[in-house]
């Protein structure tokens, strides 16, 4: 079951290079530091450490990616209050 730790963005700010590298995906948190290795795509997470990576995420990986593969990754949810990765998605694009 993965955890359900409660995350503010700055918090997942810090986690911002190759030895420790969150990235935000639709108010979720992953931690990409032992996977990054593996990423089919090379280090291209790390253009978005600490960060939300919501539209790009979407725009390069096929749906359910996460579903099948995610899980073991999340380290929580960001906390109530914070920006949604909706918002942030839809400020880029307007």
């Amino acid at each position: 079951m993965p955890p359900s730790r409660s995350l503010t963005r700055s918090e997942v700010a810090k986690h911002n290079k190759k030895e420790d590298l969150w990235v935000i995906v639709d108010d979720t948190v992953y931690d990409m530091t032992a996977f990054l290795r593996r990423h089919p795509g090379g280090p291209a997470p790390l253009r978005y450490a600490g960060s939300d990576a919501s539209a790009v995420f979407r725009r390069v990986h096929e749906t359910g990616v996460l579903e099948k593969f995610g899980e073991k990754l999340i380290v929580g949810k960001l906390a109530a209050g914070e920006v949604s990765s909706a918002d942030i998605v839809k400020a880029k694009f307007s």
